[in-house]
């Protein structure tokens, strides 16, 4: 919707760092983070979307984590 703040909130468990990636349509990156797995979630701010646009979060480097999420929503609704 247009004028609405997106986020993501991630989190994971395990030694190290994940570093997560958020893209739209064609595999454009709108940003990538990075944070400890620790278990404690983190919100991030993605700003405005793209209309209709499909979103995909991927993590790397979770060889070794035992549990990793995010969610992608209204950043109003991730606080």
């Amino acid at each position: 919707m247009a004028g609405t703040e997106y986020g993501v909130k991630a989190a994971c468990v395990g030694p190290g760092d994940v570093t997560f990636t958020v893209s739209g349509a064609g595999a454009v990156r709108i940003a990538e983070f990075s944070l400890p797995c620790d278990g404690v979630a983190t919100l991030n701010g993605l700003g405005d979307l793209p209309p209709s646009s499909a979103i995909q979060v991927d993590a790397a480097d979770t060889e070794n984590v035992s549990r990793a999420w995010a969610v992608v929503a209204p950043l109003d609704a991730l606080r």
